[in-house]
């Protein structure tokens, strides 16, 4: 009788210590990319999911995650059965590199992928339950789908909602512009159907329109009722469309192609004369930048700010030659910043103001002028470091003359 008891009880521990390992999501601690490349493996071997946390042992939000959250026995058991569940910390060399990669934002994050490396779902912060469970099982259906959907595609046989699957997925692990022919594709099957498609209607909004393509048509004709459905964001959509056609017209360098466009397009989102001034000089702006085309990007610039305050007009001035300097170092636009600069100089002069001269005048290789400009600052201050530094400037300035000499 009491051996029966002993083996009731020996039984009774065995189970408990089953339910606690149970319990437990089985982590595997990925600290390098050969041992990554080996998880990958596994995962196509096996035909399972990867359950990735990027987390800290000091965030005190990862702990509170995997002591309670994931310690809950639906999320252990669905985990455990569909994925492998992979660590990697955050502060380590790899996990930086991880973080870099995803452009993940902090600790802790969540990720779904399949072998392939695409990411299913991604959960960024603290998650409660209810939310890691629902994606649990929606990345488990993932895993059979996504191959689906793309087989889908390659035949021809997807469906709208199909193709809403595909998109947000390509969308999430390559970007929008590797996407585009997929929702080109979107469109030209189901046409003006997707007028009446929640879904279809937030992807316009997404990607916008090239204003050659006749779908772009139905969309002006029928503005005025779009507006009105909450799924189709006309601020969205204009920024996308202009994005795209401002690609287009800056590869082929067509001025005559983006004045086309932002006739078609700036309408359909402001009736503003100013608001439609303003859209139309920042845009025509960009795209002398992008076409490095110095002396019209200039023109642009005074047009933009000439009703501007001097005050305001000197700030933005400062703004534009700092980040001109920083991405266009050739001479010719270096005569631009020069121009630049002088406006700002004769606003208001100081010793900044001398130094971004001096700098912009080296660009356009007018040495001497600017090391008189560089001294001129010197005279400026009475401050023995800031001279100390600009007469470090003067030597670098007389440096480059040497090395650009013919």
């Amino acid at each position: 009788m009491n051996l029966s008891r002993n083996i009731m009880a020996f039984v009774v521990v065995l189970s408990i210590c089953t339910e606690i390992t149970a319990q437990r999501i089985d982590w595997i601690r990925v600290r390098n990319i050969s041992e990554w490349e080996r998880i990958l493996q596994m995962a196509g071997n096996t035909q399972m999911g990867l359950f990735v946390q990027v987390c800290s042992e000091w965030s005190q939000i990862c702990l509170n995650m995997n002591n309670v959250v994931l310690r809950d026995r639906e999320i252990v058991r669905e985990v455990n059965r569909r994925f492998i569940p992979v660590q990697i910390d955050g502060d380590s060399d790899f996990g930086q590199l991880w973080i870099r990669h995803y452009s993940l934002p902090g600790y802790p994050i969540h990720l779904f992928l399949n072998a392939s490396e695409n990411v299913l779902i991604r959960l960024d912060g603290a998650q409660d339950r209810e939310t890691i469970l629902a994606s649990i099982r929606r990345a488990s259906t993932l895993l059979t789908l996504y191959p689906q959907l793309q087989s889908g595609y390659v035949s021809g046989s997807l469906s709208a909602r199909g193709f809403n699957e595909l998109m947000r997925i390509e969308v999430d692990n390559h970007g929008l512009e590797a996407t585009r022919p997929i929702f080109n594709d979107y469109i030209a099957k189901f046409g003006s159907s997707l007028l009446e498609d929640t879904a279809g209607l937030e992807w316009i909004s997404l990607f916008g329109l090239r204003v050659d393509d006749p779908f772009f048509d139905i969309i002006e004709q029928n503005i005025s009722k779009l507006s009105k459905n909450s799924a189709f964001n006309v601020k969205s959509f204009f920024e996308a469309s202009l994005n795209v056609n401002l690609q287009r017209a800056v590869r082929d360098s067509s001025e005559e192609q983006l004045e086309r466009t932002l006739q078609r397009l700036i309408p359909l989102y402001t009736s503003s004369p100013v608001e439609r001034s303003r859209i139309h000089i920042q845009t025509r702006k960009l795209f002398y930048f992008d076409t490095n085309n110095p002396e019209k990007f200039l023109e642009t610039l005074k047009e933009e700010y000439k009703d501007s305050t001097n005050t305001s007009r000197r700030a933005a001035y400062l703004e534009v030659a700092t980040e001109l300097m920083d991405s266009r170092t050739n001479t010719e636009w270096g005569k631009v910043i020069v121009q630049i600069m002088q406006d700002v100089l004769s606003i208001r002069d100081d010793m900044n103001a001398r130094i971004g001269l001096a700098g912009a005048l080296t660009l356009a290789r007018e040495y001497d002028e600017a090391v008189r400009q560089l001294n001129i600052a010197r005279q400026m201050t009475n401050d023995s470091m800031f001279r100390s530094e600009i007469d470090n400037m003067i030597q670098r300035v007389r440096r480059i003359q040497l090395e650009n000499q013919p």
